[in-house]
């Protein structure tokens, strides 16, 4: 009876450490097949040459090959591209650049037409300062009330 006990007690632990392996085949099977993705990202971003030059691995090359051809037409179609990107930048530059000039001298008109209301209001607030006086004077009051600024009744 003990032995069998003890047979069933190995075949069950046998049984847990066969699953647990099992467990482990599968997450380093996720776990390679993700590396092993990264890594073939990273070696094409590698492979993709950044030079601009069409025999930039400098090996030999047949000019008139099929592989050298395809790229010449790649690398003249990537330069049109380019080119035409590039215009289209300068020319949303510039109408950047009016738009803001534009903006500037409708800025400039705003600060002046608010420096000529300051100019009025400063005015206006110096002679009823003097209406004001006379009336304190005359044992009276103001004929008018202190004028307020455009911001105050804003």
């Amino acid at each position: 009876m003990n032995a069998l006990c003890d047979a069933e007690r190995k075949i069950g632990t046998l049984k847990e450490n066969n699953r647990v392996l099992q467990a482990q085949a599968v997450l380093q099977d996720l776990y390679v097949g993700t590396v092993r993705a990264e890594l073939q990202s990273q070696e094409e971003k590698k492979s993709k040459s950044k030079s601009k030059k069409l025999n930039a691995d400098s090996l030999p090359k047949l000019l008139d090959g099929d592989e050298f051809y395809q790229r010449v037409v790649e690398d003249s179609e990537r330069r049109k591209l380019e080119e035409a990107e590039k215009v289209r930048k300068q020319a949303a530059w510039g109408a950047a650049a009016e738009l803001k000039k534009k903006w500037e001298e409708e800025e400039e008109a705003c600060k002046l037409r608010n420096n000529e209301a300051m100019d009025a209001w400063q005015e206006a607030v110096k002679l009823w300062e003097i209406e004001q006086d006379w009336a304190k004077e005359a044992h009276q009051r103001p004929r008018w009330k202190k004028p307020k600024s455009r911001a105050a009744k804003a």
